[in-house]
């Protein structure tokens, strides 16, 4: 299993009009012992200035210019396609996680490979600022964002993320594929610094078009999954709600909010 691979990790990252946080992450990837190649997907930036500066300053970096921006899901399946390695663990580019906590990352999951060689994928503690509590325990896990998932290459082989969704629960979907066969889980003692969108009087802001496919690709999520996944899918589904709704709330623009909803709602 994965014998057709070298030993290693590739860590793969798409990029989009980044900023300094994805030339700090890399500087850790580099730092990092276990990473000997990162991929960058470039979704059609405006100003690639930094990405050559990335380019330039690491020799274990390839850079991908592409010419359209073909979403989050294509760009990572790209980037799959090109890894040689034996894991792969995907990066969002405004993400940060420790060189040390990467090589931790890994020690765990071969651990648990060991184990039970149903786990086939691990992911840190997400947390959004320094108000958070470490735990040392590694848990199962219904599902991992992309950010900080570590996991055996084979597993890219047997599923894909699905283009169709472009960004936003894509995440989701590709685990709730892998874990009909396999077990996802989570090292609560390692964390990732993640950016999940503008904070506006406590309520998390994207963009309309974000909106649009959160919408449209959570249906979709529970078109395809609910009736495997009743129970967790429900607990999502309310928690979804909720979050969608205050956005709807603090937004002035009500009939362009209305317009979003139905738009997403017949496209899924």
């Amino acid at each position: 299993m994965g014998s057709e691979y070298k030993m290693g990790v590739s860590a793969l990252i798409v990029a989009y009009n980044p900023d300094e946080k994805l030339k700090i992450l890399v500087n850790e990837l580099v730092k990092a012992k276990i990473i000997s190649n990162i991929l960058i997907w470039d979704n059609a930036s405006n100003d690639k200035e930094l990405l050559k500066i990335i380019d330039e300053e690491s020799s274990i970096t390839n850079i991908y210019y592409s010419e359209e921006n073909v979403g989050l899901a294509k760009a990572l399946n790209n980037l799959v396609d090109k890894a040689t390695d034996e894991f792969v663990i995907t990066f969002d580019q405004d993400s940060y996680m420790e060189a040390g906590d990467i090589d931790r990352l890994y020690v765990s999951l071969i651990s648990m490979h060991s184990k039970n060689s149903k786990y086939v994928s691990i992911g840190p503690k997400i947390v959004l600022d320094d108000n958070y509590v470490i735990q040392n325990k590694i848990v199962k896990k219904p599902y991992l964002i992309t950010s900080g998932n570590l996991s055996y290459k084979f597993i890219y082989d047997k599923y894909r993320y699905d283009e169709e969704f472009f960004i936003d629960c894509l995440d989701y979907d590709f685990s709730l594929k892998v874990r009909r066969n396999y077990y996802l889980c989570q090292d609560k003692s390692i964390v990732l610094k993640q950016n999940l969108g503008e904070c506006v009087d406590g309520v998390r802001k994207h963009s309309d078009i974000r909106m649009y496919y959160m919408l449209r690709n959570f249906i979709r999520l529970l078109k395809r999954h609910f009736l495997r996944y009743p129970i967790f899918l429900s607990v999502m589904t309310v928690l979804f709600v909720k979050n969608y709704s205050e956005w709807m709330k603090t937004s002035s623009d009500k009939a362009k909010i209305k317009k979003i909803v139905n738009k997403a709602m017949r496209d899924a």
